[in-house]
C-alpha cells in the first residue's frame, strides 16, 4: 500500500514538472515571436529588431538551378521615428536573394526577401505583403548519364580487319608488321 502511494505521488511530481516545463517553454517561444515584431518604446519611437530584417521562404523546385525569382503586388508600411544601431545598413531596394540546396534529392530555393527597406530620405519601410513568383529555366537539365558524341570520327568509315598475335605484350602494328606475318 506504500508503495502504491508512493507511486502515485511521485507520478504527480513528474507530471507537475512536465506541465510547468512546457508553459515555461510556451512562454519563451512567445517572447520570441514578439521578438520579431517592432515595438514601441516609451517615448514613442518603433524599436526594429535586427533579427527580422530578412524572411527565409523556401520552395521546393524541379531542377538543381538557380530560378529567377520575382516579388509583386509588394504593400509597405511607413515606420516612423525607428531606432536602430547606427552602424546597421537596412537593404535599400526590395530585392530577394536565392540560395539554392538539396535535400533527400530534392532541391530547393532559400529566398532571403528583406523585410525592411531603408528610403533614400533615410527613413525605414516595413514590407507588410508581397507575393512570390518562381520561373525556372527549362533548358537546365541534369548533365549525368547524357553522352555526347562527336558528329564526326576517323573511324567512322574504312575496312576493317581482325588480326591474332601468338606472343605477349603490346604490338606496333604497321605496315612492315603485317607485310611480314600475313603476306599481303
Amino acid at each position: 500500500m506504500k508503495q502504491t502511494i508512493f507511486f502515485a505521488v511521485v507520478g504527480i511530481l513528474f507530471i507537475t514538472n512536465g506541465a510547468w516545463a512546457q508553459l515555461k517553454n510556451t512562454a519563451v517561444a512567445a517572447k520570441q515571436i514578439d521578438a520579431l515584431h517592432p515595438t514601441k518604446t516609451a517615448d514613442g519611437k518603433t524599436s526594429i529588431p535586427l533579427n527580422a530584417i530578412y524572411k527565409v521562404e523556401r520552395r521546393n523546385l524541379q531542377r538543381f538551378a538557380t530560378p529567377t525569382v520575382k516579388l509583386s503586388q509588394i504593400k509597405t508600411t511607413r515606420i516612423e521615428n525607428a531606432t536602430y544601431p547606427k552602424d546597421f545598413v537596412f537593404p535599400t531596394k526590395i530585392e530577394p536573394t536565392v540560395y539554392i540546396s538539396m535535400e533527400r534529392k530534392q532541391p530547393f530555393a532559400s529566398i532571403l526577401v528583406p523585410q525592411y527597406i531603408q528610403n533614400l530620405d533615410k527613413s525605414i519601410e516595413k514590407i507588410e505583403d508581397y507575393q512570390i513568383e518562381i520561373i525556372e529555366d527549362q533548358t537546365a537539365n541534369k548533365t549525368t548519364g547524357n553522352r555526347v558524341y562527336a558528329s564526326s570520327s576517323v573511324l567512322g568509315s574504312g575496312n576493317f580487319y581482325k588480326i591474332s598475335i601468338n606472343t605477349r605484350g603490346l604490338q606496333k602494328v604497321d605496315y612492315d608488321f603485317i607485310k611480314k606475318y600475313y603476306r599481303c
